[in-house]
């Protein structure tokens, strides 16, 4: 669908705001609800570079990404969500822009 979009006007510009690391990376241990633990925000950024990779090997440019959705929401369990400590939030926006920095992309990071 974003493919059809963008053959109609490919000047969009295109964020992406996921709704939950992987559960293993939070405090419960689920992707519904939990916090993001500190010692993964290094492997989390990993994994959004390989996101953006993966879009960009489709033909699709991210130009920005949020850290989280909602930060500050739990979602009381029902749906994907996580909160993140403002420090956690503050370390990854830092190592993720130096991994985006390194691999030569020109991607946004906007926080809260």
């Amino acid at each position: 669908m974003i493919k059809e979009i963008l053959a109609i006007n490919p000047d969009l510009y295109l964020f992406a705001s996921p709704w939950s690391p992987p559960g293993w990376m939070k405090t419960e241990g689920m992707m519904c609800g939990g916090y993001m633990r500190d010692q993964f925000v290094d492997c989390y950024a990993d994994y959004i570079i390989k996101f953006i990779k993966a879009y960009e090997a489709h033909g699709i440019k991210i130009s920005a990404i949020t850290p989280q959705n909602e930060p500050n929401t739990q979602q009381k369990g029902q749906m994907p969500a996580c909160v993140w400590h403002p420090e956690t939030e503050a370390k990854f926006i830092k190592i993720l822009k130096k991994k985006l920095d390194d691999n030569g992309m020109d991607v946004k990071i906007w926080m809260f």
